[in-house]
């Protein structure tokens, strides 16, 4: 009888290691994606790039812009913008920067400030420090430094506050 049950637990073993593996996807199928499919920042899709700084290209100074600027060359100094800055594979920013959108894909130092997000893509290396209520560093980019994330709703209702309200006699 021992013998009989014993069989009955290896059948039923057999039984639960055939289910598990029906449940793998077959050979050269994926298997259910387990993080949302990647998709383009609507930010950067609705628009064109504005201006250029190139491979190849240094500048020095104080970079004001209206749209999107990408830069691939080296860059030092002060960047800023109500829009968006890309930071191409390659580049090497040395720069206190205040934008909206900064999308970083190269080597940056310094202090950054983005009113909406701050999205990080491998080969990226990051060195100082970064103020957005969105930050996204994708697994590959080398992050050193500190962030700071404040709550976009209290930001807004901040800005949105009348002034204190007189007293009246």
């Amino acid at each position: 009888m021992s013998q009989k049950s014993s069989t009955s637990s290896n059948s039923e073993m057999d039984e639960s290691a055939t289910m598990s593996l029906d449940r793998l996807p077959a050979p050269g199928r994926r298997g259910p994606r387990v993080f949302p499919p990647f998709q383009d920042e609507p930010s950067l899709a609705d628009t064109r790039v504005t201006g250029l700084l190139d491979r190849g290209a240094r500048f020095e100074g104080k970079l004001t812009f209206e749209g999107v600027v990408r830069i691939g060359g080296e860059f030092y100094g002060e960047i800023f913008t109500q829009d968006t800055l890309v930071i191409h594979p390659g580049a090497r920013v040395f720069a206190d920067v205040e934008a909206d959108v900064v999308v970083i894909s190269g080597h940056f130092e310094g202090n950054m400030s983005a009113r909406r997000r701050v999205i990080m893509h491998p080969p990226a290396s990051f060195k100082g420090s970064v103020t957005t209520p969105s930050l996204r560093i994708d697994e590959g980019v080398t992050f050193e430094g500190a962030s700071r994330m404040p709550d976009p709703v209290s930001t807004e209702v901040k800005a949105r506050r009348s002034p204190a309200p007189t007293m009246e006699p």
